[in-house]
């Protein structure tokens, strides 16, 4: 009786409903392919007959530097795998076959020229619908600060006024400006606050007051604090022998500076 050869791998399949792409072993066993040209092409079959390439599509996806891709489209083209038609003024119309044979004569389909560089995108005036979803994430902010909800909405007003010529972009990223530039702000009021009315503490004190206002400002977006309170807490949590002195210190500056009637 035959002795049955043992088999030397094993491979796990996924079963779930992840995409999947199919190959064939033509490309995958063809010599003339390079280790680029070859994961550029699968890329290339991957995505459906109507998507478009462009190059930084496939530099975004792949991760490879511009001349490398530019090498693997070059093998892809001399294995016969791709075709590439100049269109004027700028890019290629791309002909990718998964028989190869590209570079034997000539291909006579017809078809839509799609240029290699992406279209910008029409400027399109935003509703104000649209205005409030992206600015969603600072409602906090917005909670804590009146100031910064006045401007957001002038800003709002402003880029949903059609003459402006404004898109959703635009908008984004000056919200994001403006939201950060006056988290900024707040920041160096209170941290100047450290230097003036708190500049006798310690450094690790410091250092925590520091960190605290970091996390609040930029991670929590609140934009609403107090030091007096940050200080209670610590001194709580550190066991500080002259917490009572602190506190009646913290009230008679409060005092002085028009934050308390006594």
């Amino acid at each position: 009786m035959a002795k049955q050869k043992q088999n030397n791998k094993r491979v796990i399949r996924r079963d779930d409903d992840q995409r999947f792409v199919k190959v064939p072993l033509s490309i995958l066993h063809d010599k003339n392919l390079t280790a680029n040209g070859l994961r550029v092409l699968v890329s290339m079959l991957s995505d459906r007959d109507d998507f478009n390439i462009y190059h930084k599509t496939l530099l975004g996806r792949i991760k490879m530097a511009e001349n490398t891709l530019r090498a693997a489209l070059k093998n892809i083209e001399e294995a016969g795998y791709l075709r590439r038609q100049e269109m004027k003024p700028q890019g290629h119309f791309y002909i990718i076959s998964e028989y190869g044979k590209l570079n034997n004569g000539n291909n006579n389909q017809q078809d839509t020229l799609v240029p290699e560089t992406e279209p910008k995108p029409i400027a399109t005036t935003p509703t104000t619908e649209q205005l409030q979803l992206e600015i969603g994430k600072y409602v906090k902010s917005f909670e804590t600060s009146e100031e910064l909800l006045n401007r957001m909405v002038d800003l709002m007003n402003h880029h949903s006024n059609p003459s402006n010529n404004s898109n959703v972009q635009a908008f984004k990223s000056a919200a994001y400006k403006l939201v950060t530039d006056f988290k900024k702000q707040v920041h160096k009021r209170l941290k100047d606050l450290l230097m003036s009315r708190y500049k006798d503490k310690s450094s690790r004190e410091k250092k925590a007051y520091e960190t605290w206002l970091k996390k609040e400002i930029f991670d929590e977006g609140n934009l609403r604090l107090n030091p007096t309170t940050f200080w209670m807490d610590y001194n709580r949590k550190h066991g500080s022998l002259d917490f009572e002195t602190r506190l009646a210190d913290e009230r008679e500056q409060r005092l002085a500076d028009g934050e308390l009637d006594d």
